[in-house]
């Protein structure tokens, strides 16, 4: 009972001071974007498609999406549910589904963000992990909508991590970041389940050379 009465007044508290600390600490960050091709940002901030991080770096993409027209896609869960809050006080919109909840309204609303023009900002291994695993619904989504997949990856020079099961990274103050943008990845619509697993495994491979890279470009090693 005690444990339900804290989560009552804590989530409030969380939600509404949340966003305004955020801001206020996120703007000691050194934040900077490299890319593969100058023309691969057009993807991630003008044509649409789908933007993949890992989970574990939610916090450190608040620097390269605020003041874009970019959808994040939340869960269903209590913990979802604050974040989304908190994302929507930087002014993101957000979206609510996972794979096993909300799913098909999810992609009806990705589609309609798609077709606008809009980036959706995805984590594959989220919510529950494996770390750095990707969930089918990535290939998926680029399949069915004929959005391209854009890998993300965030490279941070001093941080902190969370003993969980991403290692979920809180850049420190004043701590340089990079974000680094891949090649778009498009899946094709005709290909088979086999195929579309493969399609998945190239997505992961390439978010990892994506955050390989930008730790390179932050002067950093890699913190996985």
């Amino acid at each position: 009972r005690r444990k339900r009465i804290m989560r009552a007044i804590g989530t409030p508290f969380v939600q509404f001071l949340g966003p305004i600390i955020l801001k206020l600490y996120s703007k000691s960050w050194r934040h900077r974007v490299t890319a593969d091709d100058p023309e691969h940002l057009k993807a991630l901030k003008e044509t649409g498609g789908l933007a993949v991080l890992w989970h574990g770096r939610g916090l450190s993409m608040i620097p390269l999406f605020k003041g874009t027209r970019a959808s994040i896609l939340v869960s269903h869960s209590r913990d979802g549910q604050i974040m989304g809050d908190m994302l929507q006080g930087f002014g993101f919109d957000t979206i609510q589904g996972s794979s096993s909840r909300g799913g098909a309204r999810a992609m009806r609303e990705m589609l309609g963000v798609l077709k606008s023009g809009r980036t959706i900002c995805f984590t594959p291994d989220g919510p529950r992990g494996p770390m750095h695993s990707m969930s089918p619904a990535v290939a998926f989504i680029s399949r069915s909508t004929g959005f391209p997949v854009i890998p993300v990856g965030l490279g941070i020079d001093r941080a902190w991590h969370l003993n969980n099961w991403d290692r979920y990274t809180i850049p420190k103050p004043f701590s340089k970041l990079v974000s680094h943008v891949g090649e778009p990845i498009q899946v094709p619509r005709k290909v088979t389940e086999e195929e579309q697993e493969e399609w998945g495994e190239r997505i992961r491979q390439a978010l990892l050379r994506a955050e390989t890279r930008a730790f390179e470009e932050v002067g950093a090693e890699p913190d996985w």
